[in-house]
């Protein structure tokens, strides 16, 4: 878990998965010599044989003096998801946000940077028998 004082304000990375994803397939000017040009990439974000992203879905809990706002909500569980190969996930993300000190119930705003499915799915919810609804008393806008 990364964190970053800025100010007054706490910004916590939250990873819900690391996903390994060929680099060519994603991103076909993705070539060895164009990654290399880029040294900041190595080893966080490619692997040192250049054949590989790593693509991290992660959350962003920022505390703020009277405010707790979460940006992007990762994938979610218990939805069957395309990029989890049709199957609902089973991660422990609550309970890595619950050993950053945060819970569902505290966050006060969601900012989606934008409604793609890596950004949208723990938006503030309840979980029920059909997966996860909306939480009535959370502003997700």
């Amino acid at each position: 878990m990364l964190n970053w004082q800025v100010g007054r304000v706490e910004i916590t990375r939250i990873v819900e998965m690391d996903l390994p994803v060929p680099a060519m397939m994603v991103i076909p000017q993705a070539t060895p010599e164009e990654l290399r040009k880029s040294p900041w990439l190595y080893p966080h974000f490619v692997t040192e044989d250049d054949s590989t992203l790593k693509v991290s879905i992660h959350a962003l809990p920022v505390e703020a003096p009277g405010l707790k706002l979460v940006v992007d909500t990762c994938v979610g569980n218990y939805r069957p998801r395309d990029i989890t190969g049709g199957e609902p996930l089973r991660t422990p993300f609550l309970q890595h946000l619950a050993e950053a000190g945060w819970s569902r119930e505290t966050v006060d705003t969601v900012v989606c940077t934008h409604l793609h499915v890596a950004h949208v799915g723990w938006t503030p919810c309840s979980r029920t028998a059909s997966g996860c609804r909306p939480s009535p008393t959370r502003d997700t806008s």
